[in-house]
């Protein structure tokens, strides 16, 4: 019995993390939405959600499905679905989804997890690409997407609620009627931002999360740039190199700002 209690305990406990969209107006979404903007590109980071299981196969047991969407608007129009799945385990493992018939490899963002009690549970973490065009479309009727064994067959099956993507799209469109809406002075200080200091932003929202500490930590540390940065991605030597464009003032501005703006 104890067994049981700790393994549904668990199954709660991930529940627990994420936001019931039952309910939930897409004004309130809007409004716990995370806006960036970079070179060209604005991304909204909703919060995570539980997502409405649409699964009729009986061997196919959901014990709890959890999504974060990064909505990207600009010249980068594909957006991402971080999306994670726990089931019941049935010795099958799922690296497929699609969408609008369209099926995709998912991208593995960390190991899958294998948890037994008296019964054995799989979490698998992956990331899928959503066209931001489709995500537009699905704002009145949410989006409906699977997660399949192979890239023909159609096993777990979900929707992405409606009143979330347009939530997203709100905040969108918010911040857009707030930056037509500023004065003309304001307008003119935002024009005088340097190019480094877009390329530096746009080249850190490309990094992962590790790689933004890193470059916030030497950014920090470095202040005046008397040791090299670590090795690693083009985005991270990118964001290097323009932040050592800026100048002294506008550097310490970009950190700040990094420091606010990690993932």
């Amino acid at each position: 019995m104890l067994k049981k209690i700790f393994f549904l305990s668990s199954v709660l406990f991930l529940s627990a993390c994420a936001t019931n969209p039952e309910g939930m107006s897409s004004e309130q979404f809007a409004n716990n939405a995370k806006l960036t903007t970079g070179y060209n590109v604005t991304e909204v980071i909703g919060e995570k959600i539980r997502l409405i299981n649409l699964t009729h196969r009986s061997r196919l047991q959901v014990l709890s499905s959890d999504a974060t969407l990064r909505l990207k608007i600009g010249d980068q129009e594909t957006s991402t679905l971080i999306f994670n799945l726990q089931f019941l385990e049935n010795q099958q493992r799922y690296a497929f989804a699609s969408i609008n018939n369209i099926s995709q490899k998912a991208v593995k963002r960390q190991e899958t997890v294998r948890q037994c009690d008296e019964q054995c549970s799989v979490t698998q973490y992956m990331i899928l690409n959503i066209k931001t065009d489709e995500l537009k479309l699905a704002r009145e009727s949410g989006l409906i997407f699977s997660i399949n064994n192979t890239a023909t067959s159609t096993d777990f099956t979900f929707k992405l609620p409606s009143n979330y993507i347009d939530g997203l799209f709100k905040r969108y469109e918010k911040e857009k009627s707030i930056s037509a809406n500023i004065t003309p002075v304001v307008i003119e200080t935002s024009a005088q931002k340097s190019k480094a200091i877009e390329m530096s932003q746009y080249w850190f929202n490309e990094l992962d999360s590790e790689e933004q500490i890193t470059f916030s930590t030497w950014s920090i540390t470095n202040s005046k740039q008397q040791s090299s940065i670590a090795d690693g991605s083009k985005a991270l030597q990118m964001v290097r190199y323009w932040y050592q464009k800026a100048t002294a003032e506008e550097q310490k501005k970009l950190r700040i700002w990094a420091v606010g703006n990690m993932k």
